[in-house]
């Protein structure tokens, strides 16, 4: 039986990533690994449901880092957890942010040595905790346009984090690429992985009686759910629809 650790963000905002996780869950056989899942930042998790594993409870060390302090609050350590934030904030005014979170990384990671596979399933702060944890096999999990995600943190290289890690999983080619285009000395350990599909989920889902009065049996429609932004491509749409019809299919909506 093989230990694994997945260190992700939060569960609270639910999307891709954590349905991702899901169906990756649902699918790995208890008979071969036990399976642990730490959300870094405090969060209700009431409305997101993982199989075959174990929720670990929150870090208070990482939920001063990752949380955010007006979404937490329920949360019992809420007014240490202010005085952790407003100390964070003052050494981000001194340009000591970064060293302090660093340590703080460093000594939180302690408390999840051992792990056979800890894997880091999502950029970012994921990843720059993971690196310290002490594992037989550290992966990192790569869900964006790795290129966009620069822009957002403003450039900085973590080419030396990514070395830290055996494995580098990206979900499509297209993201693989990206990340290799800035990194490719990194190639070796790096390669892609689509999200995992419950398959037999979906099939009985479509089953399921719809009551919904804007879903009429004798039309087939059409959803794309997501956020409005260019990478979900929701651009592309008009096009798809005016090929449909020019192939003739018309029973949509």
């Amino acid at each position: 039986m093989k230990n694994i650790l997945f260190v992700l963000p939060t569960l609270r905002n639910g999307g891709g990533v954590i349905r991702g996780l899901q169906n990756m869950l649902s699918l790995m056989p208890t008979d071969k690994y036990v399976i642990h899942v730490l959300p870094m930042g405090y969060s209700d998790s009431n409305n997101v449901v993982l199989e075959n594993c174990r929720l670990l409870d929150d870090n208070f060390v990482l939920t001063s880092i990752t949380a955010i302090y007006t979404e937490c609050k329920d949360y019992k350590w809420r007014l240490l957890l202010w005085v952790a934030k407003t100390v964070l904030r003052l050494l981000g005014m001194l340009k000591l942010r970064v060293s302090a979170v660093n340590c703080m990384f460093k000594y939180a990671s302690k408390k999840y040595s051992g792990y056979d596979i800890v894997i880091a399933y999502e950029e970012g702060l994921c990843t720059h905790f993971v690196q310290h944890i002490n594992a037989a096999r550290r992966i990192a999990w790569i869900h964006c346009d790795y290129t966009r995600y620069l822009e957002i943190v403003g450039n900085r290289s973590e080419e030396t984090i990514y070395q830290k890690f055996q494995n580098i999983v990206c979900v499509s080619k297209y993201t693989l690429e990206n990340f290799l285009a800035i990194y490719p000395s990194l190639r070796s350990q790096s390669t892609f992985i689509h999200n995992l599909l419950d398959v037999r989920r979906i099939q009985e889902s479509s089953t399921e009686e719809c009551w919904d009065y804007a879903f009429a049996k004798d039309i087939v429609t059409l959803v794309s759910v997501g956020r409005i932004d260019p990478v979900k491509q929701f651009y592309r749409i008009p096009q798809i629809i005016a090929e449909m019809k020019k192939q003739g299919v018309t029973n949509f909506r």
